[in-house]
C-alpha cells in the first residue's frame, strides 16, 4: 500500500489583473496555518507554455526582498 501525503492548503484570490497573455491573480496562500501573499499567473493558452516554464526557471534563481518569492509552476485547473 502506497501512502499519499495530503495537502492542505487554500488559495484566496484577492486581486484579478488582465495581461497580453492571460490573467495575473493576487490573492494569500494559506498552508498549514501560514499565510503567505502570492500572485499567480494563469495563461490564456498553452502555446505560451515553453516561454512560461522559462521564465519560471528563471524566476528559481531570484531572492530579493523587493521580489515576490517564486514557488514554483502548477500546470491545473484554476477556476
Amino acid at each position: 500500500m502506497v501512502k499519499r501525503k495530503t495537502l492542505f492548503w487554500k488559495i484566496n484570490i484577492l486581486i484579478k489583473i488582465r495581461i497580453k497573455k492571460g490573467v495575473v491573480f493576487y490573492g494569500k496562500w494559506i498552508k498549514n496555518g501560514k499565510e503567505r501573499e502570492i500572485a499567480m499567473k494563469k495563461l490564456r493558452n498553452t502555446k505560451e507554455m515553453d516561454s512560461f516554464i522559462k521564465e519560471g526557471k528563471n524566476l528559481l534563481s531570484l531572492k530579493h526582498s523587493n521580489i515576490v518569492q517564486f514557488y514554483g509552476i502548477w500546470k491545473g485547473l484554476l477556476k
